[in-house]
């Protein structure tokens, strides 16, 4: 059952949730003359209407609504202001694991659209269980990424968030340390928004967004990513945005490939990263053979946009090692590329798959 405001002083309660062109709905609303100004009058061209008088006694009847079958117009504007009206804040009040007043048991509480807040005085929260998975639409406000702290318990292996589907999940506030797991060890997501917070310490990636997310105003620093091929230490996005953050200190150690110490953005050149500062984050594989590193800060694969940022002191280790700051095809503006290493092209590599523009750069 959905409900929702209508107006000042009517609401509707349906009962399908279905709402195909064949598909009976019945419906019942309670109106009150001053919610008008006049008589209320309403009709709706399909059968089984409930018919009622208002609850203040003056004889208002429901009678339907006036004009078509309204599948998409005045049902989705309904349910729309039915979750809207229902959207609850819930606060976290203990730092345990699990239990009343956790962020888990917070998170399986929730409803689409609801906001997590956190109680005063929470500082750490230190995870012993698993994951915290996330399949709904939530925002979750930290009160600062100085101020609270979400780790795993160093007895079991796992990341902290997985969100999944994510749609329009925000988290911001935090700081997310410790988590260890394979596609990202801090966050592993496919959509949504992270912001204001510092992603640290994690192994297997700091963050592994496979949908179209944006992650601002955060600093992703100290990760690591191993593997016989490792891609984006720091961060790893498909067509995802980078902005206004500092990635620094990740470390991309693959065996026979690493690429994106900082940033690996794959996707139809659709990756941007603007307002950035990439610094000090290294790609390195095994010597003996023919292992490849290249973009110890950035690696675009497909192509994508950088933008008024700064790339230094990254550095590429290999076999066969060249972008030490950005390995790359696509659009460079406004942005300093200097003091990067490698064995060849230390401070960029231009992928001939992918031509690459420079405008208004300096390295």
């Amino acid at each position: 059952m959905t409900s929702g405001t209508v107006c000042e002083k009517a609401a509707a309660v349906f009962h399908k949730s279905y709402f195909a062109m064949k598909t009976l709905l019945r419906c019942r609303a309670l109106l009150t003359r001053e919610s008008f100004g006049g008589r209320p009058t309403a009709s709706i061209r399909n059968e089984n209407i409930y018919r009622e008088k208002s609850p203040d006694g003056r004889n208002v009847k429901f009678r339907g609504w006036v004009g078509r079958n309204l599948r998409a117009g005045l049902i989705s504007a309904l349910l729309l202001s039915a979750v809207a009206a229902h959207a609850a804040t819930l606060t976290v009040t203990s730092a345990a694991d699990s239990g009343p007043g956790t962020l888990r048991q917070a998170i399986l509480n929730a409803s689409t659209g609801d906001t997590i807040n956190f109680a005063v005085g929470i500082t750490t929260i230190t995870l012993t269980s698993g994951e915290l998975l996330i399949n709904k639409n939530l925002t979750i406000n930290g009160p600062g990424a100085n101020v609270l702290t979400v780790q795993r318990s160093s007895m079991v292996l796992f990341r902290i968030f997985n969100i999944s589907p994510a749609g329009t999940t925000t988290i911001s506030g935090l700081t997310i340390a410790g988590g260890q797991a394979e596609l990202g060890g801090g966050v592993y997501c496919t959509g949504g928004t992270i912001s204001n917070c510092v992603i640290t310490n994690t192994q297997g990636g700091g963050i592994h967004a496979v949908g179209q997310s944006q992650i601002h105003h955060s600093a992703v620093i100290n990760n690591m990513l191993t593997g016989y091929y490792a891609y984006g230490a720091g961060i790893n996005a498909n067509n995802g945005s980078v902005l206004n953050c500092t990635v620094s200190g990740n470390t991309a150690y693959g065996h026979w490939y690493a690429s994106g110490g900082g940033v690996y953005m794959t996707g139809n050149a659709g990756g941007l990263v603007r307002n950035c500062l990439l610094s000090g984050n290294n790609a390195h594989t095994d010597y003996g053979g023919t292992n490849w590193a290249s973009g110890g800060g950035v690696y675009f694969f497909g192509g994508g946009t950088l933008e008024s940022s700064t790339m230094s002191g990254n550095t590429v280790n290999g076999d066969i090692s060249n972008g030490g700051g950005l390995t790359y095809g696509g659009q460079i503006r406004n942005t300093i590329i200097y003091g990067n290493t490698a064995a060849t092209d230390p401070n960029y590599y231009l992928d001939q798959y992918a031509p690459a523009t420079f405008d208004h750069c300096d390295s």
